[in-house]
């Protein structure tokens, strides 16, 4: 086939008619692929057709004379102009029938001449001509771009949209146009390999790809918000529960980078070692709550009670002695002591309110009264 290009493109035919004819000095051939009953373009760029008006794009045999209808191996060919923000782009648009073969592609127009511009001119063919294969498209090195924070469903759309693109749009079938393996929806390896079935008629060949790692910065969640402590499992434990995405990793898988980055409530997350599915750091985020006190939050709320009671109260060495117990209470409180600090209080208090209710009992005259205490 090579010896044969060769000499196509060192000879030059004379087409039949008149109205045609071949600028066949240097011509040039350009190969390109479409599958059966598949459509493709070709862009034409400016150089090609420079000096040249009333393009045409024609199918041509392996000689570069112009096909009868009979002969064709495309249903259709057009040349087509655009104007896009100014700019002029043109192309060939080729669809192929339904069976497998060669096919070729060229372009003729009419020589621009300054001399007699209004004057008929002949079509002539201009130096290059496109090799089309009607065929099955060989898929090796195919690029899949997937990691492993995707599902197998992803993966496999992702496959199929990658083989379309060698396809040019020819829907494909998993299983009956190409085979995956090492896919499973565990997603327990992270080769996968993709193989053209036999019986394809639109792909041949195979490629592989491996799932890319997890990177840490892609983390959704990096505010992670209060947290009891500053302990290294607590941020860490945070981090996972904010960002399902990396359900799959151990805690013990994950370190604080140093020391030094936990300063100011931000601290830096890292893979420790090595990981088949993850890898990178992430920067994060907290604040740490106050510590909680709940024996003396229970202090200072029968502190203020004493007092509310002691401001209704009398002089007195009962009273005195309850707004001694107050001060004591409040003198020097911590969560250790607090206990130990209500219970002296509510002692002198109880016995203040005791000794309150019995004066109260003796300025009344009703016996009755003073029988309830």
């Amino acid at each position: 086939m090579k010896k044969l290009l060769l000499l196509l493109n060192s000879i030059c035919v004379v087409a039949s008619t008149a109205a045609t004819v071949f600028a066949c000095n240097n011509v040039k051939r350009i190969d390109i692929e479409v599958v059966p009953n598949g459509t493709n373009f070709i862009d034409v760029e400016p150089e090609m057709i420079k000096g040249y008006s009333n393009i045409q794009a024609v199918e041509v045999d392996f000689l570069g004379a112009e096909l009868s209808s009979q002969h064709k191996i495309f249903s259709s060919v057009e040349y087509t102009t655009s104007n896009i923000k100014g700019s002029k782009f043109s192309k060939i648009t080729f669809t192929a029938k339904n069976e497998i073969g060669f096919g070729y592609l060229r372009l003729k127009g009419s020589q621009e001449s300054t001399t007699s511009p209004t004057s008929q001119k002949e079509l002539v063919f201009l130096k290059k001509i496109f090799n089309v294969n009607v065929g099955k498209l060989d898929i090796k090195n195919t690029k899949v771009i997937a990691n492993f924070n995707q599902n197998q469903e992803t993966i496999e759309n992702a496959i199929k949209n990658a083989i379309k693109t060698k396809t040019h749009g020819i829907d494909i079938i998993q299983d009956k146009d190409y085979v995956i393996t090492g896919l499973d929806r565990t997603l327990s390896s992270s080769k996968i390999k993709v193989a053209a079935k036999k019986l394809s008629k639109v792909i041949k060949g195979e490629f592989a790809f491996e799932l890319m790692k997890i990177n840490l910065t892609t983390a959704t969640d990096k505010v992670l918000g209060e947290l009891p402590s500053d302990n290294d499992d607590q941020i860490i434990e945070a981090f996972l529960n904010q960002n399902p995405e990396f359900k799959g990793l151990p805690k013990t898988q994950l370190q604080i980078k140093s020391a030094l980055t936990k300063t100011s409530g931000t601290v830096t997350i890292q893979i420790k070692g090595t990981h088949d599915r993850y890898h990178g750091e992430v920067v994060v985020t907290y604040t740490v709550a106050p510590p909680k006190t709940p024996n003396l939050d229970t202090l200072n709320a029968k502190i203020d009670q004493a007092r509310l009671i002691a401001q209704n109260g009398k002089s007195g060495s009962d009273w005195t002695a309850l707004q001694n117990a107050i001060s004591t209470a409040d003198a020097g409180k911590t969560e250790d002591k607090a206990a130990d600090k209500t219970a002296a209080l509510e002692s002198a208090q109880s016995s203040y309110n005791s000794k309150l209710r019995y004066f109260k009992c003796k300025n009344r005259s009703s016996q009755t009264y003073c029988s309830k205490w």
